[in-house]
């Protein structure tokens, strides 16, 4: 485990060094901003293994944190994301300490801004490591835990061709390492996912269409066959009704391998697409493939005091194609970044902002499901989320809500591997910040979520969790900030039974 996080710390240093090279070039219009962060927690809990689902120990738990932010922009390239490296120390060894990565940064580069460039991106995690194990506390775990490291590379070209018409090629590659935290788990093999698209779209001033090519396909470590190869090209009419409202008709051919198994179909579907206003906007695509109807479906709509965003989708994937993109539609950042739209034109300052006021106020940044449906197999996944921020002068509250499930795409009964288990998980989440002064925030929230686990040829496995959370946050100066606050959940798994922890923390921390 120690050779992984080295061999990610190297990694990181190389994407680190290409972009400082290529942001380097333009030193005249570069502006860049690297900031150290230091952060320091201590958590006494009278049940540090309620994520394990081991034996009830109390302990203190101490999290020294070092990070960095980096924000840099060339003429042609920009980096932007934040990286940590968090060593967790149990003063009573109830579980191993570890020195543990987490965040995410991202490379974007754009040749002369004529539309040909490179993607680049590297994200750390932890997650846990069964479906039904406890995990809305906030408590640090390493006994049931894995830490996954995500490396993408993505060059592609993106060129109006015309002021209605326009193309894009991409090539993208995300390859998954993922590292146990303990001893008593098993390893997990290395995998990498494809996803090769090439797009035409002709904007319908009254008329217009788009035509799309897909290859994706998911490679495991050890396995002959990939776990999932999807072939697909589509032709859409699209039809102006009227300016802000588009309708379109979808066509085309697709090729699917699950294993050994393969598949061809044709594919049907309609599209639908209608902006009012700035402020609101629907997009949807339904689509009769072999498996049976596919959706994706967006909603926002923008005040200068409410955001809200409504997102549905279900399609055919595998773990390792998913990441970092299933929870895409549990962001707040964006809800944040629609009701400063208004006051805040420039996008860049907007963005700038947001990030001042989630730091500034302790706002959450990303909602949904939290449970992690591991499996090698490819699944058919079904995600739906609902958001909701509003903002005043001194409170700020967030709502979400949603269902996540999947089931296994096909099963091949010629191959040994069992099919994914069929997964199931719903959750409520809340929270109100208030300001108490210009310096003082305090913030307290509820998380609800149900789940249901059904292995192949096994009985039902049903998982709940409720918890609450209260947190004071104090700036001492423009760079150092204080908090406080007390944790209480309670848990009921089948191993446990009915398990709950209490818990309260002290931290401090520093921006450089």
């Amino acid at each position: 485990m120690a050779t992984t996080h080295r061999k990610t710390t190297v990694r990181l240093g190389c994407l680190l060094l290409a972009g400082g090279s290529a942001l380097s070039a333009q030193a005249q219009t570069q502006t860049t901003k690297i900031q150290p962060t230091l952060d320091l927690q201590v958590l006494a809990t009278d049940n540090a293994n309620i994520a394990s689902n081991g034996p009830r120990q109390s302990d203190v738990i101490t999290t020294a944190t070092a990070g960095v932010n980096v924000k840099a922009k060339g003429a042609n390239s920009n980096i932007e994301g934040q990286y940590r490296l968090s060593a967790v120390n149990y003063e009573r060894n109830t579980q191993p300490d570890r020195i543990l990565p987490s965040g995410a940064l991202n490379l974007h580069t754009d040749i002369a801004q004529r539309g040909i460039g490179l993607d680049a991106n590297v994200a750390s995690e932890q997650v846990q490591a069964n479906f039904n194990a406890t995990t809305s506390s906030t408590t640090p775990s390493t006994a049931n835990t894995y830490t996954n490291t995500r490396y993408g590379l993505s060059p592609y070209i993106s060129r109006s061709l015309d002021g209605d018409t326009h193309i894009e090629a991409r090539l993208g590659r995300n390859w998954l390492k993922s590292s146990q935290n303990s001893t008593a788990l098993a390893a997990r093999p290395n995998s990498y996912a494809d996803d090769h698209r090439l797009l035409l779209t002709r904007k319908p001033t009254r008329i217009g269409y788009e035509l799309d090519a897909d290859y994706q396909t998911t490679h495991v470590s050890g396995q002959s066959d990939p776990s999932l190869t999807q072939r697909t090209g589509k032709a859409s009419v699209l039809y102006a009704l009227l300016p802000e409202l588009e309708v379109g008709l979808i066509a085309g051919r697709e090729s699917t391998q699950v294993l050994t198994r393969q598949l061809d179909d044709t594919v049907r579907g309609v599209r639908f697409q209608w902006q009012p206003s700035e402020r609101t906007s629907l997009k949807t695509r339904l689509e009769d493939r072999f498996f049976g109807k596919a959706w994706q479906v967006d909603a926002t709509h923008r005040s200068p005091w409410l955001a809200l965003g409504f997102n549905s989708s279900r399609q055919p994937e595998t773990y390792t194609s998913s990441l970092g993109t299933w929870q895409a539609g549990s962001s707040l950042q964006s809800l944040y970044d629609a009701m400063l739209t208004t006051r805040i034109t420039n996008p860049i300052d907007r963005k700038n902002a947001v990030n001042d006021l989630i730091a500034s106020r302790n706002l959450p940044t990303t909602v949904g499901a939290t449970r992690d449906a591991y499996d090698l197999g490819a699944v058919l996944r079904e995600t739906t989320t609902g958001r909701l921020a509003i903002m005043g002068r001194r409170d700020v509250l967030t709502l979400a809500a949603g269902l996540n499930r999947s089931h296994p795409l096909l099963v091949d009964s010629s191959v040994s591997l069992l099919p994914p288990p069929r997964t199931k998980e719903y959750f409520f989440d809340t929270q109100l910040n208030h300001r108490l002064t210009p310096l003082s925030t305090l913030s307290g929230g509820l998380r609800w979520s149900r789940a249901l686990n059904t292995p192949d040829g096994q009985a039902p496995i049903l998982s709940r969790d409720f918890s609450w959370r209260a947190t004071l946050n104090t700036a001492l100066t423009s760079d150092a900030t204080a908090s406080m606050g007390f944790k209480h959940q309670i848990s009921h798994t089948p191993s446990t039974s009915t398990n709950d922890e209490s818990s309260m923390f002290v931290g401090l921390g520093y921006r450089f």
